[in-house]
């Protein structure tokens, strides 16, 4: 048995599946097992893979009919035998000693964590804000709390996970829409205690055309399925009895991604993020009142006020008061006094 199990799903990769499985089998790390999931594919990525099962006892080929990335990494996760999981998309690859490096740490903590790089010449106009968002904030071993948990983004791929805390707290991908790394990673994640954090963008990740992330930032058609990912979480939390302890991050992220479903939302489908926002947050926090202004904006349908702008950070930067025959305005802490009639 293999310590740890590599997870590939593939969907039409033909292009960049051979990099990335020489990218795993150049590994300096050795003890694993590579199971490739071919989902559907209707080019020559499962001819490729059989042509790579055939050079490598440690590849396993098994090939389903097309139904998403999350039936797929599902499946991959049943017949995984390792003691440890890792996940890697078809079109990105690996620096070649990321797990012999990353594994040496996992036995310790429940998940290790390590840095990622997009490359690629599609939307390089985000390319400032994913490097933001694939940042390692920590190092080392740490202890986790919600804030820290907050600030780890949610890709599966530059992680690598414990077998049992998957089985044991019952974890699968919710199939039939998008975003699936981000609910796995959430219900993962509010189960782990300890994480190890490594700085080295060991995984790099291809932005091109026709992926999950080009289609919300690009089409919007799926932007609604963030809401899906929170409803996937909402149901689990209680299920497990864990929405109490973590109602305050729950709240956060309902924000978050009702407003990532929205912005990114095609205009003739705002309402119906509107609408389904709507439902959620009454069915989220009708028992439990929310502290949050959108959401209870929500809950009250008062969509206006949703939109208006935030005038908090002004406020603290700038007042102006009339006092006498004075005006006193107060910029940064410094205050100018200015009798009433000077120009």
């Amino acid at each position: 048995m293999a310590l740890l199990s590599i997870i590939v799903t593939v969907y039409n990769a033909e292009k960049y599946l051979a990099e990335c499985l020489d990218s795993i089998l150049n590994q300096t790390f050795t003890d694993y097992e590579i199971i490739c999931i071919d989902d559907g594919s209707t080019d020559d990525s499962l001819n490729i893979l059989y042509k790579y099962e055939s050079l490598d006892s440690r590849i396993k080929v098994y090939s389903q009919k097309n139904a998403g990335p999350s039936k797929a990494r599902n499946e991959g996760l049943r017949l995984a035998s390792g003691k440890y999981i890792a996940f890697v998309d078809s079109d990105d690859f690996l620096e070649k000693n990321a797990y012999e490096v990353a594994v040496k740490y996992i036995n310790d903590v429940d998940i290790v964590c390590f840095g990622i790089e997009v490359f690629g010449d599609y939307s390089l106009k985000t390319r400032k804000s994913d490097t933001n968002y694939y940042k390692v904030h920590y190092k080392g071993k740490t202890q986790l709390n919600n804030k820290i948990r907050h600030k780890i983004d949610c890709s599966v791929c530059n992680k690598i996970f414990k077998k049992d805390l998957i089985v044991n707290k019952h974890l699968k991908f919710p199939e039939g829409f998008r975003y699936e790394d981000a609910a796995f990673y959430w219900k993962y994640i509010i189960n782990a205690q300890t994480a190890y954090f490594i700085e080295q963008n060991f995984y790099k990740y291809r932005r091109r055309e026709n992926s999950i992330m080009a289609e919300t930032f690009e089409n919007g058609n799926f932007a609604v399925d963030h809401l899906y990912v929170m409803d996937d979480l909402y149901e689990y939390l209680l299920t497990q009895k864990k929405l109490e302890p973590n109602f305050k991050l729950f709240q956060t992220l309902f924000k978050e991604y009702f407003l990532c479903a929205y912005n990114y939302a095609q205009s003739d489908r705002k309402d119906f993020v509107l609408q389904l926002g709507t439902s959620y947050a009454k069915k989220y926090f009708s028992l439990k009142k929310s502290n949050n202004n959108l959401i209870n904006f929500l809950i009250k349908q008062n969509y206006n006020r949703i939109f208006e702008p935030d005038l908090t950070f002004l406020q603290k930067i700038f007042s102006m008061k009339n006092i006498q025959n004075y005006k006193v305005i107060t910029i940064l802490g410094f205050r100018i006094k200015i009798q009433r009639g000077e120009k």
